[in-house]
């Protein structure tokens, strides 16, 4: 599951709440591979939720299921969220880096002072 682990984005406000688990999640394996019918069976949050979910629907064709030829299954998968601190701190610098670019946007610093 690199796949997973690779486009992972830990939701920021669940990180500031210190909110870790795991969401179970359950789909459908079409006969042609195709994902479909994605439902969370167990969460702790439902910002981890939407992330697994989001996941889920990024994720390519998987291999079908074969009984000598392919069939439709179900398919039940636990994402387990864990506070990585380090990744954490990076999102967070990110955030915090795009709140001063913004607010030095918005409220310039008007250098040319004239003295009386």
């Amino acid at each position: 599951m690199k796949f997973i682990w690779k486009n992972m984005k830990y939701p920021i406000s669940a990180a500031r709440d210190s909110i870790e688990g795991r969401v179970t999640l359950s789909f459908n394996i079409e006969k042609d591979g195709a994902i479909t019918d994605i439902e969370v069976v167990n969460s702790p949050d439902e910002r981890l939720s939407e992330e697994a979910v989001r996941i889920v629907k990024m994720m390519p064709k998987w291999n079908p299921e074969w009984q000598g030829r392919p069939v439709r299954v179900k398919y039940v998968l636990p994402i387990t969220f864990r506070w990585n601190s380090t990744q954490c701190q990076v999102q967070l610098m990110k955030e915090k880096e795009m709140k001063l670019d913004l607010m030095k946007y918005m409220y310039p610093q008007n250098k040319s002072k004239s003295k009386k």
